[in-house]
């Protein structure tokens, strides 16, 4: 089922607001990366692409820092956000599908993330984008990875939200049926403090 889809994570943020690296905040004892790790693995999903710099990462990722099937992928081009991201991530795979989340919303379900996939599969679109109460999560969706063609034009423009690539893009919207908890997303010091109330 996922053999044509690997999984991003998104996690070379800069945390400006945060004060420290998102993805290495704790929630029970396991960091948000590893959180997102074990999610991801459960799904069955083979290989999975960290993006961000290795040197940030790697103590973060629990007993994942040497599975085989997990790859940080530094940005090929530095400072341009979640959108660099993506580019760099899907140069790296030959996989057709990508499962994107960021790092800093550790309540997504696996449930959530395997219905989402489904419907990508089925709907042919470039896009799959989780939409609660009308608004799209893009950083919660599933991408084609020849949409890298068009990450680069708009890498190489002024225009670097995920919106604009929305708007270029044949784009699906997956309503969302879940918790709304499952979307709370951390931020700043006081979101976290609320999520770490939550669990």
């Amino acid at each position: 089922m996922t053999g044509d889809a690997c999984a991003v994570i998104l996690a070379g943020g800069k945390s400006s607001r945060m004060g420290e690296n998102k993805a290495g905040l704790t929630i029970e004892g396991r960091t948000m990366l590893e959180l997102q790790l074990l999610k991801l693995e459960g799904l069955g999903i083979k290989e999975i692409l960290v993006s961000g710099e290795p040197e940030n990462l790697r103590d973060l990722m629990g007993e994942y820092k040497y599975a085989e099937n997990v790859r940080i992928i530094p940005d090929i081009i530095k400072d341009r956000g979640p959108l660099g991201g993506l580019y760099s991530c899907f140069d790296a795979t030959e996989c057709r599908y990508a499962l994107t989340i960021s790092v800093d919303s550790p309540f997504i379900t696996a449930q959530t993330l395997n219905e989402l996939l489904d419907d990508h599969k089925k709907n042919g679109a470039d896009a799959t984008v989780l939409t609660a109460a009308s608004a799209a999560q893009p950083l919660i969706a599933v991408y084609n990875t020849c949409t890298s063609t068009v990450i680069r034009k708009l890498l190489d423009g002024d225009d670097l939200s995920v919106k604009a690539l929305l708007n270029r893009i044949k784009t699906h919207r997956h309503d969302f049926r879940g918790d709304a908890s499952e979307l709370a997303n951390c931020n700043t010091r006081e979101d976290y403090e609320k999520i770490i109330a939550m669990t």
